[in-house]
């Protein structure tokens, strides 16, 4: 399917493009930023815990 007039048509989707960007980079601009409190403390050392669920029985066959 063609559309009528693909020049109002890349024009229209480079307009709705940039509006997208423009909206982010305002949204990350007024964003507060917040460091957590583990983060402010460089003396704390953390290691990520990841949650790998229960433990399996090995299968024998």
């Amino acid at each position: 399917m063609a559309t009528a007039n693909p020049r109002a048509s890349s024009r229209r989707y480079r307009r709705h493009r940039l509006l997208g960007q423009v909206t982010l980079a305002i949204w990350f601009a007024l964003t507060p930023s917040t460091v957590p409190d583990w983060r402010a403390d460089p003396g704390v050392r953390t290691v990520a815990v990841l949650p790998i669920g229960e433990p399996m029985t090995r299968l024998h066959r």
